[in-house]
């Protein structure tokens, strides 16, 4: 069973100071924060910045949708695969073909 833990005020406060650090030293030139849970409870917005250079000042918001780069696929399935294995549901040492056999096997070929 998976059990959610609220965003404190704390770690919400921490999250938007790094996206207004990196906005406002250019490591990106916008962002969106969206915190909260399932329910729709305690939810947070904090926006700043630009959608992105090419796109002139237009501001973000709570709707923009950000293209999901190599750095970002790599950062969730991370997140993802440690959740699997605290919660028992995938083995460092196994083989993906043992979870998904459906998948093609290069050394079957």
């Amino acid at each position: 069973m998976t059990t959610t833990t609220p965003w404190t005020s704390t770690a919400a406060a921490a999250l938007a100071d790094a996206l207004e650090t990196a906005v406002h030293h250019r490591g990106v030139p916008g962002g969106v924060l969206l915190l909260g849970d399932c329910a729709g409870t305690g939810r947070l917005v904090h926006a700043r910045g630009t959608v992105a250079p090419e796109c002139g000042p237009a501001a973000p918001d709570e709707h923009t949708r950000y293209d999901l780069a190599s750095l970002t696929k790599i950062t969730s399935t991370w997140a993802l695969t440690g959740r699997a294995l605290t919660d028992g549901l995938l083995g460092l040492d196994e083989p993906i073909a043992a979870r998904f056999p459906e998948l093609p096997c290069p050394e079957a070929d």
